[in-house]
């Protein structure tokens, strides 16, 4: 999924207008998040 289907997702889900940058953004961040958990957490 491209930061512009994020993008076009929360247009027609949400009502919600965000640029692709906003999108990418927020998406390194989530993955940062995720990617601690996992190693924090046993997920076996």
């Amino acid at each position: 999924m491209t930061t512009r289907d994020i993008q076009a997702h929360l247009v027609e889900i949400y009502g919600v207008d965000s640029s692709p940058t906003l999108a990418s953004q927020v998406t390194k961040e989530v993955s940062e998040e995720v990617e601690a958990c996992q190693q924090s957490c046993d997920l076996s």
